[in-house]
């Protein structure tokens, strides 16, 4: 987790900033508050800024009350004023840091992919989805907001012992003692429901992704019953976990502020008729940010500790990417016939499934230097790939229009949902043979296609090999037979 805090540098962001800035205007409002309505209130003015108010007020001819309320006025309009100026600067660099942290995720990611790396997809949609907001929200922003109220309870101690002398370090040290030893105790226990939480998350991220892929095999196969009884298993450990990270905070809140309400009552018993009211203004002004400065902070480092959890998995998922060798499982003979391929004709791949052919074309393909590639991965984009990201995401000319293609005349097509399976994918192959590169790699670009679309697919491999090479991973045999017929092209046969 250090290593991704280092990277970030979060305490050079304004968000960082912030809460030392909102605090002390808290801290300025609710002492200065309490203050002018003490100074009314006294009954000799005796203290220099009580004199000053009085003095004020009688040269502008309004009494000390009209005056105070004017000030107070004038203070909450400035508070107000300074907290929504602040607004925008706290989320434009709240954003500008997340989205750094986000892109160092999706940067390691993109490296491994190219560095062909095996790479845990479940593990890492659960970083983006979740534990990047755990890392962020639950201990960069938590962090930010903790040392802020630590500011605020610091000078609230300041305060207390100025006003009541240093004998009073006798009931607060105890005080900060017991609640040490309080959170203390409750660390582990919390470290506890966030590692159980983290667990059975990932389990359950694990078979709902099963679900997915393979929920008709399990349903053929009998396995419905058992499948839904793990299911329910790790749901009620998630749920049970997820809920007592809701509730704990609540519980170390209510403890502490019980803690201090008790001080605090003794206090105001043991100190009646012996402080003055300059001396009153300022620890009810102090006391009314303070107070609630001790619950705020329980409830950041509550947050933190427990969202720690996530944090560490996000960034063990990075740094195991970076330890991990490349995957070198490619098939020599595959490697060997791809050596040979021309600057131009049609060059196809077929075998027995589970050889390796796709990950002996990214080996070579990888290999490949100053050559401009086109790449159809087999699974193709999702259903909710709209047009404009599907020419993003292909890198071709945001100019050409897909209304020009024949069987998209006409029709709105905002996503390939809105096409059937069969369009969808001529689709993304015609928006890849627009772009101008030296070679053309299609992974089983004829699946999902009827006899008319193979055609369409075919006539556009021919026409492209003439100035490039194109090279196919199919196990089509009756259309790689029909493709070789026309094109004259290369066939490699990997036993």
């Amino acid at each position: 987790m250090l290593s991704v805090l280092q990277q970030l540098r979060f305490t050079r962001h304004f968000f960082f900033w912030i809460p030392f800035i909102l605090a002390m205007l808290d801290l300025t409002y609710f002492v200065t508050v309490p203050a002018l309505v003490f100074c009314i209130v006294s009954p000799e003015p005796s203290v220099f800024w009580q004199q000053v108010v009085f003095s004020i007020s009688q040269g502008i001819s309004v009494s000390p009350e009209t005056f105070a309320l004017s000030i107070i006025i004038i203070i909450s309009m400035l508070r107000i004023g300074s907290i929504y100026l602040l607004k925008h600067r706290f989320g434009e660099s709240l954003s500008n840091a997340y989205t750094t942290m986000t892109m160092s995720f999706l940067s390691g990611y993109m490296d491994a992919l190219g560095q062909l790396k095996s790479v845990d997809t479940a593990r890492f949609r659960k970083v983006l989805n979740a534990e990047t907001n755990n890392l962020f929200f639950g201990v960069v922003v938590s962090t930010a907001f903790a040392v802020s109220e630590i500011f605020v309870i610091v000078t609230a101690i300041c305060v207390v012992v100025h006003v009541f002398g240093m004998s009073t370090l006798a009931i607060l040290l105890p005080l900060v003692c017991v609640l040490g030893a309080f959170l203390f105790i409750v660390k582990k226990h919390s470290h506890n429901i966030g590692s159980q939480r983290s667990e059975s998350e990932q389990t359950r991220l694990v078979q709902v992704e099963t679900l997915m892929q393979s929920g008709f095999s399990i349903l053929q196969n009998q396995g419905g019953q058992y499948f839904s009884q793990q299911l329910q298993k790790v749901t009620k450990q998630f749920s049970s976990a997820l809920s007592l990270q809701l509730v704990y905070p609540f519980l170390t809140k209510s403890v502490i502020d019980a803690l201090l309400i008790v001080v605090l009552v003794f206090i105001v018993f043991h100190s009646h008729g012996v402080i003055s009211a300059s001396e009153s203004a300022l620890l009810v002004g102090v006391g009314f940010r303070a107070i609630p400065a001790f619950s705020r902070l329980s409830s950041y480092l509550e947050t933190i500790r427990i969202n720690k959890v996530g944090a560490s998995d996000a960034s063990q998922a990075i740094e195991h990417l970076e330890q991990s060798p490349p995957c070198v499982d490619a098939n020599e003979q595959v490697i060997s016939a791809l050596q040979s391929v021309d600057s131009t004709g049609v060059y196809i791949v077929q075998g027995p499934s589970g050889i390796g052919k796709t990950t002996s074309i990214k080996h070579w393909l990888n290999s490949l230097t100053d050559t401009d590639v086109a790449y159809f991965d087999q699974n193709g984009f999702a259903s909710a790939t709209t047009t404009d990201e599907l020419k993003g995401y292909f890198g071709v000319d945001e100019a050409i229009d897909v209304q020009d293609i024949d069987f998209l005349q006409g029709r709105k097509c905002p996503s390939l949902e809105t096409l059937s399976g069969g369009e969808a994918r001529l689709l993304q192959l015609l928006l890849l043979f627009t772009k101008p590169v030296d070679v053309f790699v299609l992974d089983e670009p004829s699946v999902g296609l009827d006899a008319v679309r193979k055609q369409t697919l075919q006539r556009l491999i021919i026409a492209n090999s003439s100035h490039a090479a194109v090279v196919i991973v199919s196990h089509d045999t009756p259309w790689v037979q029909s493709l070789m017929a026309e094109s004259q092209g290369v066939l490699f046969e990997i036993q």
